[in-house]
């Protein structure tokens, strides 16, 4: 979507739906690089949630033994 500030300057915002309920939102000067930016934190929260998702597969089987 694009939007027009107050100094007639349009501005691009991207958003995406996460799967906890929440939004991506991303605020940028073209239409290419919010959908950059929106790709590139989708792959960061991604990454972030895999190493999660490690961690605590690891703290469950030391617990195991």
């Amino acid at each position: 979507m694009s939007a027009v500030d107050a100094e007639g300057q349009t501005t691009w915002i991207g958003d995406a739906n996460r799967s906890d309920g929440k939004r991506f939102i991303v605020h940028a000067d073209e239409k290419l690089t919010a959908f950059l930016e929106l790709e590139s934190a989708i792959h960061a929260a991604a990454i972030v949630l895999d190493e999660q998702v490690r961690f605590f597969q690891s703290s469950a089987s030391a617990k195991r033994i």
